[in-house]
């Protein structure tokens, strides 16, 4: 980036706070652009509420910013609203979508290349990702740099989501681990961290087109193989149950972390043409994560659903 200003579309949740963390430690000039609920330190703030196209272009008028980085658009009319906001706002932008756009019919871990739509599993979620993907794919021709990074499950400390800590609240109170079906299905991470790092890679490389990009740590997990990580990080007995079909008539995502389904995406692609990998394995970004949160804290949160018990008494446990 030449003059290295940056703006932030949201920034104050938890991938996006990162995101303005990384660029600040690289000593970028940066700019929010959200509804102002939040105030961060070190930054421009511009208040808009994205939802609403004449406020934002009011916001943006006679602005000019090197790089755009969108980090919580969800749908096509967000993504529209905005690159109608940002023209002659700059001429590269980057955009978080998510691994949810691949179709039903994509190969496991699939490649950019894979057919998008959003799998059925993921409901109206990964429909509008994907159709938000293209609405930037038809603007693109207005950008000299237009990049959709697509990662899976993203973890670290302070994750807006129940996921890592629903294990390891449940590991700290010495509780069985539940797992959908036959605790097979497989998913792939990426630790908040390495997202901000691919987007400031991408941000600074010399690459100047539309393209797409997976992002993740390239090991592959089961759901049993998850919490087997997840126990040894933090040396808990792993004390897992595969369910079969104990939870019959109830969906995974209504008792457990995750839907019982693969979250996966192949990263080759951004290794090998922009030369990004993560900084650290994945036990050590799972391991600094949990440093963050202190035991009694998680134990304190966990919170056995109703669903839970019906399967333990279903098993015979309880």
């Amino acid at each position: 980036m030449k003059n290295d200003s940056v703006l932030v579309i949201g920034g104050s949740g938890f991938v996006g706070r990162q995101v303005v963390n990384s660029f600040l430690s690289a000593h970028k000039k940066v700019t929010l652009l959200n509804r102002g609920n939040i105030v961060l330190a070190g930054v421009e703030q511009l208040i808009a509420d994205r939802n609403d196209i004449n406020a934002l272009k009011t916001a943006l008028m006679g602005r000019h910013f090197d790089v755009v980085i969108d980090t919580n658009c969800y749908t096509p009319l967000q993504a529209h609203y905005l690159t109608q906001g940002l023209q002659e706002t700059s001429r590269n932008i980057i955009v978080i979508s998510s691994a949810s756009v691949y179709a039903d019919d994509a190969t496991q871990p699939p490649t950019e290349s894979e057919p998008t739509g959003g799998a059925s599993v993921w409901g109206v979620y990964g429909k509008e990702k994907s159709g938000m993907e293209e609405v930037y794919r038809l603007a693109s021709h207005a950008y000299d740099k237009c990049i959709i990074l697509r990662p899976p499950y993203i973890f670290g400390p302070q994750n807006s989501s129940d996921r890592e800590t629903w294990f390891w609240a449940r590991q700290a109170a010495n509780k069985p681990v539940l797992l959908p079906g036959n605790g097979l299905s497989k998913v792939q991470f990426i630790h908040v961290e390495d997202v901000a790092n691919a987007i400031l890679h991408v941000a600074e490389a010399d690459y100047f087109k539309h393209d797409t990009f997976n992002i993740a740590d390239p090991t592959i997990l089961t759901f049993s193989q998850l919490a087997t990580l997840l126990a040894q990080v933090a040396g808990f007995n792993d004390k897992q149950i595969a369910v079969g079909t104990a939870a019959s008539g109830a969906d995974a995502r209504s008792w457990f972390p995750f839907r019982d389904y693969p979250c996966l995406a192949s990263s080759e692609k951004i290794g090998n043409e922009l030369g990004w990998y993560p900084k650290q394995s994945l036990f050590d970004c799972f391991k600094s994560t949990l440093q963050h949160y202190q035991l009694p804290s998680l134990i304190k949160t966990m919170m056995p659903t109703s669903t839970e018990d019906m399967i333990l008494k279903r098993l015979g446990i309880y």
